[in-house]
């Protein structure tokens, strides 16, 4: 297992850059999507019974 690192997140507009902080590796680059919904559309199913 690695050992945990803390990083920063640099947010500018729509773009996102995450960078380890003690190294300043950029670990990943990112631009959101406007137009894209990231949230996710699933329903819990329920399980047993209700009235509990």
């Amino acid at each position: 297992m690695k050992n945990p690192s803390l990083f920063t997140m640099l947010f500018q507009d729509l773009n996102i850059t995450i960078i380890n902080t003690a190294t300043g590796e950029i670990l990943r680059d990112l631009i959101l999507d406007p137009t894209r919904d990231y949230q996710p559309h699933t329903q819990k199913q329920q399980t047993g019974d209700p009235a509990k």
